[in-house]
């Protein structure tokens, strides 16, 4: 019953040692094939044309459009992601580190982060019209989240991209 409602794992006392051992490494490769498979905020999560979308494929895709829905909405918080998808902040945090290994607010940030710098590659806006429509209030908070996570600023993006069409 409890392997029907969805526990990764359930083993019987007394167990054997190395049982544990090869469940729990078992356990921990499963979750960094998750964090690979779901670390590209750019792409959705491969579709095999074979079989049905996983639910943990599900819950990533939805959760990712969820944050796109409310994405120049500054004010939209992890308390507002959590009513969106029907979770609790634990259960929400509990979920998304699990899959992608970053909290709630680390994936919010991560989506827009990646979503801006798709503007800045291939649309003529600001770079402080690209923080406000990413919901960043703030457009050197926005560049310096940008350069942390790209290891280069959102005009240096730009200016790369200008200089290797010329």
């Amino acid at each position: 019953a409890g392997l029907e409602s969805g526990a990764d794992v359930y083993m019987l006392k007394p167990f054997e040692k190395q049982e544990l051992r090869i469940q729990l490494h078992n356990l921990l490769e499963q979750r960094q094939e998750f964090h690979r498979r779901y670390a590209d905020f750019a792409q959705e999560p491969e579709k095999n044309v074979d079989t049905a979308p996983s639910k943990e494929d599900q819950f990533v895709t939805r959760a990712k459009a969820i944050v796109h829905e409310h994405l120049d909405d500054s004010e939209f918080s992890v308390t507002h992601f959590c009513r969106a998808i029907f979770l609790s902040r634990t259960q929400l945090h509990k979920k998304l580190t699990a899959l992608t290994g970053l909290s709630a607010s680390h994936f919010i940030r991560q989506i827009r982060l990646y979503t801006a710098q798709q503007f800045v590659k291939t649309t003529d806006l600001t770079i402080t019209d690209i923080a406000y429509k990413v919901g960043f209030t703030d457009p050197n908070y926005f560049t310096r989240c940008y350069t942390q996570e790209f290891g280069e600023a959102p005009t240096e993006t730009r200016n790369l991209l200008i200089n290797s069409k010329i």
